[in-house]
């Protein structure tokens, strides 16, 4: 989907002169799609926005071992959101997380100081392979009740275009590109990338049901499995990609939803209202 952005959409956008996908909803329909548009967005932003803070939260408690509690999964998401909302502000922050499953695989099918599997003899892809044959299975039977094959051929298909076509946390990127030449460039770099999620998140996954089947709280499953393989000092330098990761995503939410309030949303109750006005509405909404 990112590809098909990159050749179709993409130009697009760029000749229509946009900077945002209302924008362009509303050259294309009208205004009341480019406003129906804009508020769900809003709404989606604002209401997704504790999930990446949550999952911080999680990240931290998980590798220093602290009780996973609701207080302290509060206590610890607001702490993370205060400099959020001052990357926001100031500019944001771009980072890449890079995992590291050597360990971990290399450890599959060997029994972990912890307990909690049953060791075979052997390691690596062979031996999770062996022990989870179904968690390789890409498109499942229309019978799986987690994820069949329908529903990543139509809901996951449709989430994905959504995601490449109409985010603008995503396409903010592109369009504030050079010229069309770097802007598909660039999105379909980041169409390649997506291409190592398999190796990035999926291997580690099956790495940490192998070892960590009966963990009480699967959300501390790749803290604990960073815990347990990496030394301090690396684990330490995990958190930190992690957070800083979490921080740009953030970071581009606020500012696409601000971007969207500021040239979108507020021109609509305050048709004569300056930039600068413009401006401190979005910095308002950055702040909240």
């Amino acid at each position: 989907m990112l590809t098909f952005s990159a050749i179709v959409f993409i130009p697009l956008y760029l000749r229509s002169r946009l900077f945002t996908i209302p924008q362009f909803l509303e050259l294309r329909f009208n205004r009341t799609a480019k406003t129906l548009f804009g508020g769900i967005f809003v709404c989606q932003s604002i209401l997704g926005s504790p999930i990446g803070m949550c999952t911080a939260a999680l990240g931290v408690l998980g590798l220093f071992g602290w009780d996973l509690s609701p207080t302290n999964v509060v206590i610890c998401g607001t702490i993370i959101a205060c400099p959020v909302g001052l990357y926001a502000i100031f500019g944001g922050l771009t980072s890449v997380v890079v995992n590291r499953y050597g360990p971990g695989r290399d450890h599959a099918g060997r029994r972990h100081p912890r307990g909690g599997y049953r060791p075979l003899e052997g390691g690596g892809i062979g031996e999770l392979y062996t022990q989870l044959p179904d968690h390789f299975e890409l498109l499942r039977p229309h019978s799986d009740k987690e994820f069949p094959w329908s529903a990543v051929m139509t809901g996951q298909m449709l989430h994905s275009a959504f995601f490449a076509f109409c985010s603008i946390a995503v396409l903010q990127r592109a369009l504030g590109a050079r010229d069309a030449y770097h802007a598909k460039c660039g999105m379909l770099f980041g169409a390649y990338l997506k291409l190592f999620g398999i190796v990035l998140f999926v291997i580690p996954g099956l790495v940490g049901v192998i070892l960590y089947h009966d963990i009480p709280n699967h959300d501390m499953l790749y803290t604990t499995t960073v815990r347990d393989f990496l030394p301090a000092g690396l684990s330490g330098l995990v958190l930190a990609r992690m957070i800083a990761a979490m921080m740009s995503s953030q970071d581009s939410g606020i500012n696409a939803m601000s971007a969207v309030m500021a040239m979108d949303i507020y021109p609509i109750f305050r048709r004569n209202a300056s930039n600068a006005e413009a401006v401190w509405s979005r910095q308002q909404g950055s702040t909240r």
